[in-house]
């Protein structure tokens, strides 16, 4: 019995996020079985959008842009115009043009998610939205514009309950504290990290690990700090 679409797609996906954790490259047999799966996957759903999520996540992850915008892309066909799960597409639509440094287009996709997400009131989404949309004036080197973001996206995690709102907070406090580095306040920046990191560690969050030891080891900790 064959595995069904998305425990393939998963599978392949679980890969990159490996690869996103530890910053080393999976061994040449694993990809090719990562993305075999991925593609049997998409051969037997080729429109689910649990599928085509997972598509865009593995090739984001590995910084294949074009085939990520193309499954994004494809996921904003698919959904009611106006929704939660619109709003997600664009998010990630905005970050492949943040990637690209195609910060105008990167602005206005993940603007109209926030707007989306905003009047249906809903938070999660909100408050991932305005995380993301902080990346483009923080590239830009508005730090002002940027930090009101983070600080606006953590506000709105702070009031959804239970791992996912601890989730969302953490990632908004560990990008102040990158506002905080990028204006050299070290201290406060690795206090913010220290916080962040030890949420996700108690999340048993473990995919930004590779981040935060590099994060610690720029800040001049001395040793990377042991994660989970």
């Amino acid at each position: 019995m064959r595995d069904d679409p998305l425990t393939l797609a998963q599978s392949a996906a679980d890969v990159a996020t490996a690869f996103m954790s530890t910053g080393q490259s999976p061994e040449a047999g694993v990809l090719a079985a990562a993305r075999a799966n991925m593609a049997a996957a998409l051969a037997q759903a080729p429109d689910d959008l649990g599928v085509l999520f997972l598509a865009f996540q593995f090739h984001f992850r590995f910084g294949e842009f074009d085939a990520a915008e193309r499954y994004a892309q494809r996921r904003l066909e698919l959904v009611a115009p106006e929704s939660a799960d619109a709003a997600r597409a664009l998010t990630n639509l905005g970050l492949i043009a943040q990637f690209r440094k195609d910060l105008e287009r990167a602005e206005q996709f993940m603007g109209r998610a926030v707007e989306i997400d905003r009047r249906l009131g809903n938070l999660e989404g909100l408050a991932r939205d305005l995380g993301n949309s902080a990346l483009v004036p923080e590239a830009r080197g508005d730090l002002d514009r940027a930090e009101s973001l983070f600080k606006e996206a953590l506000a709105v995690a702070q009031t959804i309950p239970g791992p996912r709102g601890e989730e969302l907070a953490a990632g908004n406090i560990s990008n102040l504290g990158d506002i905080a580095k990028a204006r050299g306040r070290l201290d406060e920046a690795r206090a913010m990290w220290i916080r962040a990191a030890a949420t996700f560690e108690r999340l048993g969050v473990t995919k930004w690990n590779a981040m935060f030891a590099k994060r610690f080891a720029e800040a001049d900790e001395g040793a990377k700090r042991p994660l989970a």
